[in-house]
């Protein structure tokens, strides 16, 4: 657009405002933007797992109204806690985001103009080359031939044998060559082994549910069919829901990590935690917040009102979906409302994980 736009100034009729139909040269600023839209529109909004399961599975009847507002509903809360928490999370110095110091070096090697010393690379040199390299590396096992990525050798000599599938297959068992020393590798086998809760009856590795029999969970049995509610003496007369071994210390080991966050930012950093979260909620003192807040300074704040209007109006408006459409989403108000609340209690702990080690699973 640089090259081929007109330069020559236009000027807007019944006004002295001009303006250029060329960007010119394309920035840092402008690349790091176009990268935040980008990763913003990557993923999909995980509300429509919600509908689409809703409709696929379950045959149910949700309008194309109630997905919408439920999508973004659920999309623009966390604009409205990003503004709630953005003393504590972005602005503090203590929260350095280690993940953004790749972006930071990946932007500055694209941009930066530099001389190439004799013998040494430029970083956009080393960039290209790490990029082809890494493209060549894995263009074969990732995308043409995937399966050379595991080769299970123990599954193909004893292909009968069920112990040996669940050590040597890397998609329902340990994988050939993957043992290691951390918890997952000595707990999953010792549970499967010593049949904890029933554990051999199932599949080592899978995210299918079972029934008693090990046959996958037919969950239209403990449900209602006008309303796809829980048929609490379905449920009684059919089973209850098992796991594989694997699936089952995944949630576990997930729920001792979000108690183990809780308890280090509340326990065993308590005086330091508190003392920055006291510095970051007043912020009387102009040196705090680092270099990068005092040179933000110079640009006007976005109003935290702004923030705390997204966040009351998101809530309202998802609290209204799940009462309105006739109830299509099944969910009460007071879940929306206890949902918000554990997302504004846990958000905090979480994010000063994330900031200051990067080691966070958000699944």
């Amino acid at each position: 657009m640089e090259l081929t736009l007109p330069t020559k100034p236009v000027r807007v009729l019944g006004t002295n405002w001009t303006f250029s139909m060329n960007p010119g040269p394309f920035n840092v600023k402008e690349h790091a933007l176009v990268t935040l839209f980008a990763n913003s529109g990557l993923d999909p909004p995980l509300a429509l797992q919600i509908v689409s399961m809703a409709k696929v599975l379950f045959k149910m009847n949700i309008s194309i109204w109630a997905a919408l507002t439920l999508t973004l509903a659920t999309q623009m809360l966390g604009y409205g806690f990003a503004g709630v928490f953005m003393n504590f999370l972005v602005n503090s110095p203590y929260m350095w985001w280690p993940y953004c110091l790749i972006d930071v070096s990946f932007y500055r090697a694209l941009h930066d103009v530099e001389l190439r010393p004799k013998g040494h690379l430029t970083k956009f040199q080393f960039f290209v080359i790490v990029s082809v390299a890494s493209f060549s590396y894995y263009i074969v096992p990732n995308y043409f031939f995937p399966s050379i990525s595991s080769l299970a050798f123990i599954c193909w000599i004893w292909k009968d044998s069920v112990v040996a599938q669940i050590i040597g297959s890397g998609r329902y068992g340990l994988g050939i060559g993957s043992f290691g020393v951390d918890w997952v590798t000595i707990s999953v086998p010792i549970a499967y082994w010593s049949n904890l809760y029933h554990a051999r009856c199932f599949p080592f590795s899978s995210y299918n549910l079972y029934d008693f029999d090990g046959q996958v969970y037919n969950v239209s049995r403990i449900l209602n069919e006008n309303d796809h509610s829980t048929n609490e003496s379905g449920y009684n007369n059919y089973s209850k829901v098992y796991m594989s071994t694997v699936h089952l210390f995944s949630f576990g080991f997930k729920f001792a990590a979000l108690s183990a966050t809780c308890f280090v930012n509340c326990s065993l950093r308590d005086r330091d935690a508190w003392l920055q979260f006291k510095e970051s909620y007043k912020r009387k003192n102009d040196n705090f917040g680092g270099v990068h807040n005092r040179l933000m300074r110079r640009y006007n704040p976005i109003p935290k009102w702004w923030f705390y209007a997204i966040l009351v109006f998101t809530i309202s408006i998802a609290a209204a979906n799940s009462e309105g459409f006739g109830k299509q989403l099944q969910l009460p108000f007071w879940g929306v409302l206890l949902g918000c609340l554990l997302a504004f209690i846990l958000l905090l702990p979480v994010g000063v994980i994330e900031a200051t080690t990067g080691q966070v699973n958000n699944n």
